[in-house]
């Protein structure tokens, strides 16, 4: 789901630059060619500053408006704005429903069995399979298996 709506917020991202690529083209980089000196011996066009060691000269022209009126940017801007707050939320590890945790029972004297903690970058199966070992004798408490297989994990694995 996330990796779609990157793939949307690509997709519009490409748009916006493609209407913008007319503003990008009056950007023009100049290779040197025969000077144009004025009596002194300094550039015609004396707010251009003299670039002796450089071999290349870049002349910026004011950017023309583009096709997009303000409003249509704004729209663009809010839609980008709101796809970024979707993402940030899908990123956000904080349960809103807390009443499962209610019901788990802790076994008296409860020792949380120590092992590898599930990075994302092997093999899961592996991991569930070490993970239902360690616990096998909480097999029978599901919902403490269900809220301690978090622990189990870290990094990316973990969101």
């Amino acid at each position: 789901q996330v990796f779609n709506v990157l793939q949307q917020l690509s997709k519009q991202i490409d748009s916006i630059q493609g209407k913008l690529a007319p503003a990008l083209a009056s950007i023009e980089v100049l290779l040197p060619q025969s000077s144009t000196r004025g009596d002194q011996g300094r550039d015609i066009d004396d707010n251009m500053p003299e670039l002796e060691d450089d071999a290349h000269q870049i002349v910026v022209e004011k950017a023309k408006p583009n096709s997009l009126s303000k409003t249509e940017h704004d729209k663009c801007f809010e839609k980008l704005e709101e796809r970024l707050k979707q993402l940030q939320g899908l990123q956000d590890p904080t349960p809103t429903d807390l009443s499962i945790y209610s019901k788990v029972k802790m076994p008296e004297k409860f020792k949380m069995p120590e092992f590898e903690k599930y990075d994302g970058t092997t093999y899961p199966r592996a991991h569930l399979q070490m993970y239902l070992v360690r616990m096998t004798q909480y097999v029978n408490n599901e919902p403490l298996m269900i809220q301690l297989f978090q622990s189990s994990l870290v990094g990316p694995a973990l969101r």
